[in-house]
């Protein structure tokens, strides 16, 4: 058998092999039900890396987030911003050699940003962790700097 012949009997083995939705999507990745916002229906704001701690995370934003993060000059975000911070444990992936892709859910910050009773904005902030997305009562001050001080990721 040629090399070609070989190449065309792995392709047509190959196209034969249906793969199990566990293969096509990360299940193992998903947000938990209960979860009090979706944040995967927002738009990303920015994501970034933790090496040490192998995990990766995502800052998502609702419209006003987002119109308000992508603003030239953007300093703060207005009343009615909602931003949330996802972080996944990192797995290799498997499809994709060198590749790392999220594995389980780990946390969800969120900071609400609304009018105070002078009219300026005022964050709180949230953070769930864990599948049974547990509240934690850290305080989240430092956290909810940095989430906010996020700038908004520009493509070339």
């Amino acid at each position: 058998m040629t090399s070609f012949g070989v190449l065309l009997l792995s392709c047509a083995v190959g196209c034969t092999h249906k793969p199990a939705s566990s293969e096509l999507f990360n299940e193992t990745a998903v947000i938990p039900s209960g979860a009090p916002i979706q944040p995967l229906q927002w738009r990303v704001i920015s994501s970034s890396i933790d090496a040490p701690h192998q995990t990766m995370s995502t800052l998502f934003g609702n419209d006003a987030a987002i119109d308000s993060a992508r603003t030239a000059g953007h300093t703060a975000y207005p009343a009615g911003a909602v931003l949330a911070m996802v972080t996944w444990n990192q797995r290799e992936d498997e499809h994709w050699f060198g590749g790392r892709i999220p594995k389980e859910f780990q946390s969800m910050e969120i900071v609400r940003v609304t009018a105070g009773a002078d009219g300026k904005a005022v964050a709180t902030y949230e953070e769930l962790q864990g599948p049974s997305l547990q509240r934690v009562s850290a305080a989240g001050d430092a956290r909810m700097d940095y989430i906010l001080g996020q700038r908004a990721s520009v493509m070339p």
